[in-house]
């Protein structure tokens, strides 16, 4: 609605309710504030588009992309064409709160919570094992039956456990080298849950989880269906946009190493 539709609406209503100019105001309040938040939100949903694009690309450094917009102002999804054969295809999916609607930006923030980035690595070659790193609210509110699957071992994750930048050495006990991981930043570590089963371990999360990614980590995923490697995060600035891009980076690697490994043995 904008200020002059709201202007006209309220003359109506001043007209049926003669004296009454409190609808008239409101209602001129109402598009004012719609109209401001709309401004805003729009300027910012654009900024953190690009933002995440741009972060994306150049930590990832695709041959070749395409993006597709959703809803306008509500985010993209994008499919990016990799350099060398490991990663078959890589799709993006990116959606932020409707900033620019005063109206669903409050039942969003309740429905999503916060912005939201995904990435799934579609591998060239399959693999064995399944691993996943996930916040343990998500697990239990959206995961409900990964975690009741018997095949996959369970442990945790420990704040303790995050050591020099990486997911630590420890799963299901607490480290015996109780670093201070994250006593620089403002936000604590989380405590995460780690589902695996052979021959992945919890180890290969070490390699590309760091700290910083750790913060604002929903789930990691390493799945044999569709040889596929899934990370969620809250894209809360580039830096952690950029940290997701690097631990995708690191496992597809890691991966593609410990198959060239079985392969020489046998």
């Amino acid at each position: 609605m904008t200020v002059a539709e709201a202007v006209q609406v309220g003359a109506v209503l001043a007209g049926i309710f003669p004296g009454t100019v409190l609808w008239l105001w409101m209602l001129i309040f109402l598009g004012l504030a719609m109209a401001l938040t709309y401004l805003w939100g729009r300027r910012r949903n654009v900024a953190r588009i690009q933002s995440i694009s741009g972060a994306l690309e150049r930590t990832l450094a695709p041959k070749d992309k395409t993006y597709t917009w959703i809803g306008g102002l509500i985010g993209f999804h994008a499919t990016y064409v990799m350099s060398g054969a490991a990663i078959a295809d890589l799709r993006i999916t990116a959606t932020l709160l409707p900033r620019h609607s005063l109206l669903f930006l409050p039942v969003s923030r309740l429905l999503m919570g916060s912005d939201r980035l995904f990435l799934t690595a579609y591998l060239a070659r399959p693999f064995e094992g399944e691993l996943h790193v996930v916040r343990p609210s998500h697990l239990r509110w959206r995961l409900g039956g990964l975690s009741e699957r018997g095949t996959l071992e369970r442990g945790t994750l420990e704040r303790a456990a995050l050591d020099h930048g990486a997911l630590g050495r420890t799963v299901g006990h607490d480290s015996s080298d109780a670093s201070s991981g994250g006593r620089s930043s403002g936000r604590p570590l989380p405590e995460l849950t780690v589902l695996f089963h052979s021959p992945l371990g919890p180890d290969l999360a070490r390699i590309g989880v760091t700290t910083e990614l750790a913060r604002d980590l929903v789930h990691f995923a390493v799945v044999p269906d569709e040889s596929t490697v899934f990370i969620q995060i809250v894209p809360r600035n580039d830096a952690v946009v950029r940290a997701a891009g690097r631990a995708l980076l690191a496992v597809v690697e890691q991966l593609g190493r410990t198959d060239e490994d079985e392969t020489n043995q046998s």
